[in-house]
């Protein structure tokens, strides 16, 4: 981030510190904060990327969470997303196949797959079929789910 803004290192080494805040999607209001410190602050250690809150009516500012924190609960709710589209998808189109899933729900197969794999450990999708050409495995809904994925 150092080289982007100041265009030379040699101008971050002439500072103890350098405090850097970064907007790294133009479609969110997420602002980042991090610090550098120079070789003779290094037991201070760097400042990992945190997110910039500012309050809007007093325009105090504090941190809120890791960025590393933001990025794991954004994975879990594109986890969540797409076993809601698949059980939704499943409950009105019974007897798909994956070729049909990945195409309803715009997702990688391997992102597909797993979630299959822990719903059909969980028992809410059953799978038919050899998993050949000439029988493709295909999935549907448990009679169980098929109630919960349509309410």
């Amino acid at each position: 981030m150092l080289d982007s803004i100041l265009g030379s290192t040699g101008l971050a080494a002439s500072f103890n510190t350098v405090i850097l805040i970064s907007h790294p999607d133009d479609d969110e209001p997420l602002r980042l904060i991090c610090s550098k410190q120079n070789e003779t602050e290094k037991a201070f250690g760097d400042m990992p990327r945190t997110e910039l809150l500012r309050d809007e009516d007093t325009f105090a500012v504090s941190l809120g969470r890791a960025f590393k924190e933001i990025v794991q609960e954004q994975k879990k709710q594109q986890r969540v997303d797409l076993a809601v589209k698949i059980q939704r998808y499943l409950a009105d189109h019974p007897n798909c196949t994956m070729p049909d899933l990945q195409q309803s729900v715009s997702a990688r197969k391997q992102n597909i797959v797993a979630e299959l794999a822990l719903m059909l450990q969980l028992n809410m999708v059953t799978r038919n079929g050899q998993g050949t050409k000439k029988s493709p495995f295909t999935y549907s809904m448990t009679a169980s789910m098929e109630g919960d994925a349509a309410a």
